[in-house]
């Protein structure tokens, strides 16, 4: 980030495009439960909310200077669809909002440049977990167990992340858990989480595969709208409470600039020859115009 003239405010950029980022794109997660598969989510790649959390803690971190672990991201709202093509800039604003809290606001511009705000959130420093000190990751499950009406699954992704910048939680893991907790979709709709009311972060590492895919254990409580992201052992990797989800119909989602424009292509063609230059005769009618003008 960049600190605006004043002192308070600063701004972000960044590519958030398929191309840079693979895991962006739709379905590239796998989720079980029960031992029964489940598809991955389907449609145009979009801006989501485990992204926006993520960047969000990214921004806490370099405003306060303190560790993620003491940092939480509240009040995360997702505006309108933003999808996703191969490169797709971001800014990302940061203002101060009241003592120890920072505003974030991700904006990004439509194919005629105008601005528009796709997501907003407040980062500060972290409350006690349902009154039993922060999500250390210390315990199983972190006081988690036990949870009325919890469903357990578990979450593999190929965890592509830019090498310039380590996540404090893979934003790709994140993704495909609150996906996995969301209301099965079909090909005429899906459900994006739209809205989180606390996102809490324990700084433990997911387990990492051969191939350096991470994988959790996702327990998701459909009364309270809380998403539990464990890892192996049932030890809390975050949390993600109060999450709201929307029934969204995939060609409803606004195509990637790049694919709203045209370009000019010339494309190479052989001359004719000799025989198709002459042109067939051609016969002509010789018009004049009268001299004198019609009264």
């Amino acid at each position: 980030p960049i600190r605006l003239p004043g002192g308070e405010r600063a701004v972000a950029e960044a590519d958030v495009g398929t191309a840079r980022l693979p895991w962006t794109a739709s379905g590239q997660g796998t989720a079980s439960s029960g031992g029964a598969a489940r598809e991955p989510g389907t449609g145009p790649a979009v801006l989501t909310l485990g992204h926006v959390a993520e960047i969000a803690l990214a921004a806490g971190v370099w405003e306060f200077g303190t560790d993620a672990t003491a940092l939480e991201v509240t009040c995360v709202e997702m505006g309108p669809p933003l999808a996703l093509g191969g490169h797709t800039p971001i800014t990302t604003d940061i203002a101060p909002q009241g003592p120890g809290t920072v505003r974030l606001a991700v904006h990004a511009r439509d194919a005629a440049g105008h601005w528009h705000e796709h997501a907003t959130a407040l980062v500060g420093e972290a409350a006690p977990v349902d009154g039993g000190g922060p999500l250390d990751g210390s315990g199983p499950g972190n006081g988690t167990e036990g949870v009325p009406g919890a469903v357990l699954g578990e979450v593999a992704v190929a965890d592509d992340v830019p090498a310039d910048r380590a996540p404090r939680i893979s934003p790709a893991l994140l993704t495909a858990c609150l996906e996995a907790s969301a209301p099965p979709g079909t090909d005429e709709q899906r459900h994006l989480a739209v809205r989180a009311e606390r996102v809490r972060f324990s700084g433990r590492d997911a387990e990492r595969g051969p191939d350096g895919s991470a994988a959790a254990r996702v327990r998701f409580d459909a009364i309270r709208g809380d998403v539990d992201v464990l890892d192996g052992e049932g030890r809390a990797l975050a949390r993600v409470e109060g999450v709201v989800w929307r029934s969204v119909r995939p060609d409803t989602v606004p195509a990637p600039l790049a694919e709203m424009l045209f370009d000019v292509e010339w494309e190479p063609a052989p001359l004719p020859s000799p025989a198709q230059s002459v042109p067939d005769p051609v016969s002509y009618t010789h018009l004049t115009l009268p001299t004198t003008p019609y009264v």
